[in-house]
């Protein structure tokens, strides 16, 4: 009976051995779909998510063509530095250089959506409130555009006011000034005049530049506004030693006169400036000062008009035209 038992217990083994490769086979084939599933699902946070190089240079390459041609004015100067995709946070993120300033934007994944700046909820601040200060009014506004002439912001802002000059210039007094910062960067001859005393963020060329601007308006100007039109749209730091020549020349602007002016009467002008900044606490590009107050509203030729306007005791009746509202960028340099 033992004999039998046993044979039994031994015709019983290799079915037990069978059902455990089964059962082994079974755990791996689930585990593995675990796995899947829960690299689909990471895939679609964009915690684990795979994108080629050539993808992402697709994509930024596309961005990079959209900021040029819907975003900047023509003739802006802007470099794609760095371009990857962040994992992290499932979006291509790229660097670009915009002039002599850098900035890091991001892409939606599908590449439809493109945001301007990352911002951390973990390092923001609630924004203390700016009270809107009322403009003063008086019989005829006084209108003082702060720029540096190579900021990209300033830049917006000044083809902005050369519309607004074109239906005010007559009523109102508008005038360009010009951020001077004392002893930047050390005081660099890279960047500065006069041991440093005068010096403009974005270096020598561009202080130089401010100087000729000054001149211009002094002497011509009637023609300043167009000239700047031209610079802004035309020019760059890196070449505008050369194109500003060529654009005066094209406008009939005595360029002896301005270089004789540039050498004489630098120190002046740019004197000047530094009193106005110092007088109205001007601390960067652009900076709109109307009657003595600084504007605080919408960055728009309609808007700038509107603010303009209020600062009459009687507004003239060209303050009925309407302006483009088209939005300029916000920031500044400074």
């Amino acid at each position: 009976m033992e004999e039998e038992k046993k044979e039994i217990d031994q015709q019983k083994i290799p079915q037990l051995n069978k059902h455990r490769r089964f059962d082994q086979r079974s755990l791996v084939i689930v585990i593995l779909m675990m796995v899947l599933i829960a690299s689909l699902i990471l895939g679609i946070s964009g915690k684990l998510y795979f994108v080629s190089k050539s993808k992402v240079q697709q994509i930024t390459n596309q961005a990079i063509d959209f900021i040029k041609s819907q975003i900047l004015q023509p003739g802006t100067e802007i470099n794609l530095v760095d371009q990857k995709f962040n994992k992290q946070l499932g979006t291509y993120e790229f660097k670009m250089k915009l002039g002599e300033e850098e900035f890091i934007s991001y892409i939606s994944r599908n590449g439809q959506f493109l945001f301007p700046q990352g911002i951390s909820m973990e390092q923001v601040e609630v924004p203390v409130s700016v009270p809107v200060v009322e403009i003063p009014k008086q019989e005829k506004a006084d209108v003082e555009l702060f720029v540096m002439s190579f900021c990209s912001f300033g830049n917006q802002a000044e083809l902005l006011m050369y519309d607004v000059q074109e239906l005010l210039n007559k009523v109102a007094n508008i005038t360009p000034r010009y951020v001077i910062y004392g002893n930047y960067e050390g005081g660099s001859a890279d960047y500065c005049l006069a041991d440093g005393k005068y010096c403009s963020m974005h270096g020598i060329n561009e202080l130089n530049q401010n100087v000729r601007e000054l001149c211009l308006w002094e002497k011509h100007p009637d023609q300043y506004w167009e000239f700047i039109k031209q610079i802004d749209e035309q020019c760059t730091l890196s070449n505008i030693e050369q194109c500003w020549l060529t654009e005066a020349n094209k406008m009939k602007i005595d360029t002896v006169e301005i270089s004789t002016c540039q050498i004489n009467e630098a120190v002046e002008l740019l004197e000047e400036q530094v009193l106005l900044n110092n007088k109205y606490g001007v601390q960067g590009s652009p900076d709109l000062v109307i009657n003595g107050v600084h504007y605080q509203g919408e960055r728009t030729a309609e808007g700038y008009k509107q603010a303009i306007c209020s600062g009459f005791n009687q507004p003239p009746v060209e303050c009925q035209q309407t302006l483009s509202d088209t939005n300029a960028s916000v920031g500044n340099c400074g």
